[in-house]
């Protein structure tokens, strides 16, 4: 069975005053023909001044994701294409937000989020947060990634008209501005009929 590995990488522009549940990246798969399994989410994340305690983003699957969501910066096919550079992704659309979060568009996120990711700023008297941003990762098993086979249980899989969508998970400390670079690396399968 034909598979490609696809990566893509991108980052907010700094945001401030987010409400929790804000909408920061969104992803959406809408082939009928073929199946989308997510192998690695990196995050990263800087803030311009001390937020006091920590900040979390939430990642959730949305399902009934029939209509994409609008604003943020559209991530083109043209950045995203498979590792050798040959075969453009059949994602249907996704997008981080640029200034302001993103605006949903209809979609079901499940009840409670697949992990949560939780950046805590260890400097909180220093008004700018030290460089390299504050990382944090998952991964679906190293077998997966070194074999490309796909295994029930690992990784997180998609079929048509469902998505990952990250959200801001505790509202932004007023003041505070945020950038939030994501990292994913992942798979898509022709379906077996």
């Amino acid at each position: 069975m034909a598979r490609q590995l696809y990566a893509v990488a991108a980052h907010t522009d700094p945001i401030a005053g987010l409400a929790a549940g804000s909408t920061l990246f969104s992803l959406r798969w809408a082939d009928a023909g073929y199946s989308f399994r997510l192998l690695k989410l990196r995050m990263g994340v800087a803030c311009t001044a001390s937020p006091g305690s920590y900040q979390d983003f939430e990642i959730f699957v949305a399902r009934s994701y029939t209509a994409t969501d609008t604003g943020g910066v559209p991530i083109t096919t043209f950045t995203r294409r498979s590792l050798d550079g040959q075969i453009t992704s059949r994602i249907g659309d996704m997008r981080i937000a640029d200034g302001a979060a993103i605006t949903p568009g209809t979609r079901t996120l499940e009840a409670h989020p697949w992990t949560i990711f939780a950046a805590d700023f260890p400097d909180k008297g220093t008004p700018n947060m030290p460089w390299p941003p504050q990382t944090i990762s998952w991964e679906a098993p190293v077998a997966q990634v070194a074999e490309l086979t796909s295994r029930p249980g690992e990784g997180v899989a998609l079929a048509q008209d469902e998505g990952i969508v990250i959200t801001v998970g505790k509202a932004y400390t007023p003041g505070l501005s945020i950038t939030l670079w994501v990292q994913m690396d992942w798979t898509e399968t022709p379906l077996v009929t």
